[in-house]
Parts: structure tokens; sequence; C-alpha cells
């Protein structure tokens, strides 16, 4: 079999049950905030702790939402490796603080540029951006490029590997 496609059918198997939770949680987030007087509360809050705190709030929910929580999860499953604890922990944290920081600077720097309005046309704009500029030409690759680096164990010769041609580009 194509070593791709045994990748990808791996890496599909071993993802499946958040791939399946993730978009159940996101709608029971959406249920609360339409559908109970306490969930709009909730979330009112957030969005002014957020307006009121700015990169700061982006940078913590980050790092727990994208970093903390999802590496408890691995090391809980034991697939943080021995003796990498302290060296994937701060990884998640860093990259998940960082990335937040950034994707906060990008909604900012559209806001500026398309408007803060929640109209079919602001929030359209601003997907297709994030979803077919941002994410191809520069979220997927580095986050490839360094979360391949935190799996070959932070190795030097581990990221000269990933920049080279067989990495990306499979015949």
């Amino acid at each position: 079999m194509n070593p791709l496609i045994t990748t990808l059918t791996q890496a599909f198997k071993r993802n499946l049950i958040p791939a399946l939770v993730l978009p159940l949680f996101c709608l029971l987030l959406l249920w609360s905030y339409w559908e109970t007087e306490r969930g709009k509360a909730f979330w009112d809050g957030i969005a002014s702790a957020k307006a009121h705190h700015g990169w700061i709030a982006a940078a913590l929910a980050g790092v727990l939402f994208g970093g903390l929580l999802p590496f408890l999860y691995l090391f809980f499953r034991g697939a943080i490796p021995r003796g990498f604890f302290l060296a994937q922990l701060a990884f998640y944290l860093g990259f998940w603080f960082w990335r937040s920081l950034e994707v906060d600077f990008l909604y900012q720097t559209l806001a500026h540029w398309w408007g803060d309005r929640q109209s079919f046309g602001v929030v359209t704009k601003k997907v297709l951006f994030d979803q077919f500029v941002y994410v191809p030409l520069w979220s997927a690759p580095t986050t490839a490029l360094l979360f391949g680096w935190k799996d070959r164990g932070f190795s030097l010769d581990g990221l000269k590997a990933l920049c080279s041609r067989g990495y990306w580009i499979h015949d």
C-alpha cells in the first residue's frame, strides 16, 4: 500500500473520536447560547472579557483549549513519549500561545480591512480569507513543520528532514 495512504489511514483512526466529539461539543455550545438564558449570559460574558482584555484573553483561551487540554488528553492516552513530558508540554503551551496571538492579530486586521459587523458579506470575506489564504499559505505548513519537529524529538536532524522535498511531496 502507498505509504501516504497508510499514514492517512492511521491518522484517521487515531483522530476519529475527537473528530466526532468536537463538532458535537460546538453544537452544544451554540445551543447553549441560542436556547438558554444562562448560556447566553455566559458567552456574552466571555465576549465582553475578550473585548476588554484583547490579546491576553485570546492567548489564555488558546493556551488552555489548544494547548493544555489536548496535551492532557494525549498524556492520559499514553501518547506523550517517555522523557518528553516537560518538553512537549512547553511546546503545546508555547505553540498555542503564539498561534492564538497570530489568529487574534489576523482577525483584528480583517476587521480593519472589512469591518467588524456580523453581516453575511463581512463574515464570508473573513472565512474565505482564513480558509483559502491564511490556512494553506501559512497556518497548515508551519503547523506541519513544527509538529513534525516535535514528533522527531525536537532534533535538528529531524528538522532538516522536514525541510526536504521528500517530506512534502509524495511521488
